[in-house]
């Protein structure tokens, strides 16, 4: 049986050759192909001639028949017919076509691969980075950097040279624990100047003034929805920002995820989501531990690193929001700096969003950065909502 399979994988070759008009050098070896149907196709292909499709195919699945009596031609090949009696149409099927269209699929992408590889190299890029650029990036390596100011203008100058590093590296994990100013209280701000250099036109957006007018929109949707969302307080009180926050999720179906771990498909309820996108502890003696059950998850959706907000204490009473990124937790202001400074890092060390949270970060995206504008069909349905109010808010 091995031998049949070299036939016919070498006339998956020989055909898509003949279908694409493909010619190579002195043509295709078919080892296990009788002399009688090589001989026919080198002198069609002499006089520019190339067999027709299925014609090859349903003259190759003969020629296995011959050469192999114990297989069936059907196996092989069947042709597309119509049921003349119930006008019913059946595909065109077998082994050959089957291995004809994959080997089309695979040969295609390949060429598409080589004509999407770069004229430049990394390497060649490399040699136009200026000295001074090099030393900054080195010094950037070499640096205890306890204050923002001893690494601020080694950072901002090695820019260009970071960026390809990112580009190169295996994992945005890999760019992050490349510098151990990183691992710095100030961190953040570094990541923060990078988003600003790649995206100068949203360096003066400010969350804390769009988002109120955004937050009161999701509680009023939320509010029509009964059930949806627990504990939506009305009192004076309560944090508008952080109850808008945390009740953003509601606004989103779950999505379907898979275990790349188990490989099993699972799907998360409301509130699992809405801890994904924002998580809350009760207090800092249990904040490591639940920061490890998060990181445990984004492992098994197959991210190697992700932003995320954390709120310690109760809702009435916050004692601290920090934004964490690996084992690394950057102490900010409030919840709405907490947003800012994770969307911020998502665009900075180039992370895709995971995709329990990503129609709630593009949603954020497309009403206050613009950065990139894209939705996913859930994303675009809230965005029309919440605009919608917007509008209606300012009659």
């Amino acid at each position: 049986m091995s031998t049949v399979w070299q036939y016919v994988q070498e006339l998956g070759h020989y055909e898509f050759a003949s279908e694409a008009r493909l010619r190579q050098g002195s043509g295709f070896h078919l080892s296990c192909v009788s002399q009688e149907l090589q001989k026919k196709a080198e002198a069609q292909r002499a006089h520019g001639l190339y067999p027709s499709f299925p014609l090859i195919l349903q003259e190759a699945a003969e020629e296995i028949v011959n050469l192999f009596p114990s297989e069936r031609r059907d196996s092989y090949f069947i042709p597309y017919t119509v049921d003349k009696g119930s006008t019913r149409k059946f595909p065109t099927r077998g082994k050959l076509y089957s291995r004809w269209v994959n080997l089309k699929r695979a040969l295609t992408r390949s060429m598409t691969d080589r004509e999407s590889v770069p004229k430049e190299t990394p390497i060649k890029k490399l040699e136009v980075i200026p000295e001074i650029e090099k030393s900054s990036y080195n010094s950037l390596l070499q640096t205890t950097g306890d204050t923002l100011e001893e690494c601020w203008t080694y950072w901002k100058s090695s820019f260009k040279l970071r960026q390809m590093k990112l580009k190169a590296f295996e994992t945005p994990l890999v760019y992050f624990n490349t510098f151990s100013v990183l691992r710095k209280p100030f961190g953040y701000k570094l990541l923060i100047s990078d988003f600003e250099m790649k995206h100068p036109n949203a360096k003066h957006i400010s969350l804390h003034q769009l988002w109120p007018s955004i937050g009161s929109i999701v509680i009023d949707l939320l509010k029509h929805k009964p059930g949806q969302v627990p504990d939506l307080e009305s009192g004076s009180n309560a944090d508008k920002n952080l109850q808008s926050l945390k009740s953003f999720p509601y606004l989103f179906s779950p999505s379907q995820l898979r275990n790349k771990i188990s490989n099993k498909l699972f799907k998360i309820s409301k509130a699992e989501m809405s801890e994904r996108f924002f998580l809350q502890v009760q207090g800092f003696g249990d904040m490591d531990s639940r920061i490890a059950e998060r990181k445990e998850k984004i492992k098994e959706t197959g991210s190697s690193i992700q932003p995320f907000m954390v709120a310690v204490g109760a809702s009435s009473g916050i004692q601290a929001y920090f934004v964490v990124v690996d084992d690394q937790k950057y102490l900010v202001n409030d919840c709405l700096t907490a947003l800012d400074v994770t969307y911020k890092i998502f665009h900075a060390l180039d992370i895709p969003y995971a995709t329990e949270t990503k129609a709630m970060w593009q949603t954020i995206d497309y009403l206050v950065y613009k950065v990139t504008n894209f939705l996913d069909p859930s994303a675009s349905v809230v965005v029309g909502e919440i605009e919608r109010g917007i509008k209606m808010n300012i009659k």
